[in-house]
Order: structure tokens, then sequence, then C-alpha cells
């Protein structure tokens, strides 16, 4: 708040108001530059320390992502581990559980990513006075992110059904033939989901290069089939006809129609 005060003596001629009036203008003046300045100089404060302090959060989510590469790797190769055991029950009843092809084990742990700067920096503001480019990518690299853990929040039911026998026992073995088969099912979408995960996390390190550099799109799946699968139609085109003329059937729907001649 700025206050003005009177003189304390009057004034005498035109030329000592005019001077007065010139005083007090220039007085507000210097007053709210100072007061501009200091608000520039807290806004530039606050940006430097929102930059900074995401920077330190990108450098942890980094490194949060590599884990969770490995950590999705790891799962993969334990419920390939898992799949071939209950595979092996079903097909060999009776088998006792020290002779079945591996070692029941589940995988647990991906990591979620920080978001604490960024939080703050939108509640505070400081984003609006950040360089707009600067704000459009930590934008879509939060928003991937938070994209990238829900999906792999959505596989825990699909974990929780796998790991359900172990309320009823450790012993393989004793369960029923219909309950193999379930798990079965089971660890078969649970595969499924955690191969989804992969190609999300892949196409993180596609979009940002200083999330890589992670294994290749395939890769980073292993024990899924789909490449194979995407070459039959090259390796065999007749046999791929009937599948292309149902993708075509489906895109005419978004050729423009052709405007008719009067």
């Amino acid at each position: 708040m700025l206050d003005v005060h009177p003189p304390h003596h009057p004034t005498h001629t035109w030329r000592d108001f005019f001077i007065h009036i010139a005083t007090i203008c220039v007085g507000l003046l210097i007053a709210i530059g100072l007061e501009q300045t200091v608000e520039a100089i807290h806004h530039h404060h606050q940006i430097v320390e929102a930059s900074e302090a995401l920077r330190v959060e990108r450098q942890e989510n980094i490194r949060r992502f590599h884990d969770n590469i490995r950590a999705h790797l790891l799962a993969l190769a334990l419920l390939h581990n898992d799949l071939r055991i209950f595979l092996y029950i079903r097909d060999h009843p009776g088998t006792p559980l020290s002779s079945l092809p591996g070692v029941p084990a589940w995988p647990i742990g991906a990591t979620e990513p920080l978001t604490a700067a960024w939080s703050t920096a939108q509640q505070t503001g400081v984003l609006e006075r950040m360089p707009r480019t600067e704000v459009a990518a930590a934008t879509e690299e939060y928003f991937t992110l938070d994209t990238n853990w829900k999906t792999y929040q959505a596989m825990m039911p699909l974990q929780t059904r796998c790991i359900a026998y172990l309320n009823q026992t450790a012993d393989l073995t004793t369960l029923t033939p219909a309950e193999i088969t379930g798990e079965i099912d089971n660890i078969k979408l649970r595969t499924a989901a955690e191969d989804y995960y992969g190609l999300e996390l892949y196409e993180i390190a596609q979009r940002d290069p200083a999330y890589g550099p992670t294994p290749d799109k395939w890769a980073i799946d292993p024990f899924f089939h789909m490449q194979e699968e995407l070459g039959l139609a090259d390796s065999n085109p007749a046999q791929a006809a009937p599948t292309q003329r149902d993708i075509e059937t489906a895109l005419s729907a978004l050729q423009p129609a052709t405007p008719s001649h009067k």
C-alpha cells in the first residue's frame, strides 16, 4: 500500500504546486517500479526453484523407469516359468512337487513415478511464467508416466487371481484339474497385460530419448510372439488375402464420399 502525505507547508505559487505534484508522481513511479522489481525477482526465484525441482524429479523418474524396465523383464520371466509349471501339471497329473520343471515365483514390484514437484508447480501457478515449450513437454511427460502407471496398477487384480491358490496350499499338485486350468488362464491374462505394459514402456523411451536406451520393441516382451504372427502375412500373401479384405472393408468407411455429378 502506497501512502501519499500532504505537504507540511502551504504551496505559494503555481510553480511550487507543479513541482510538488511532479515530486509526488516521481515518488509513486519509483515506488511502483521498486515493487514490480521485487515481484519480478520473486517470480524469477520461483521459476528457478521450480525448474530445479522438476529437473531433479525428472532424473529420479528416469532412474525409476529403468528399474521398472528390469522389473518388467523379470516379471515376464517368472510368469513364463509359472505357466510352464502349471501346463506340466495339467499334462502330467500325479507328478510330485519335487519333480516339477521349476519353482513357482510371482512377480511383484514396479515403482510409481514421482509427481510432487509437478503438482507444486501447478498449485503455485509458476507454470504460467515458465517457457511454453518447456511446460508442454513436461505436461506430456507426466501424462505419459501417469498413464503407464495406471496400466501397471490395472494388472494387480490379475496378479491377485494368480496367487489366490496360496490361501489354500503351496503344493500345486493338490489342486484339482479345474483349478489348474483356471490358473493357466489367469497366468495367460496376467502375462498379456504385462506385455502391453512393456510396449508402453518402450513407447515412453521413443518419445523422450532421455528415457532410453531400452530393449527394442519386441525384445522388451520376451516370449511374446506377435512379431512372428505379423510376419505370416509377408510369408504367405494368399493366406493373408481374406484378412486384408476385412481390413479394407472396415477402413472403407473412412474414405471420403465420391461427389455426385448431375
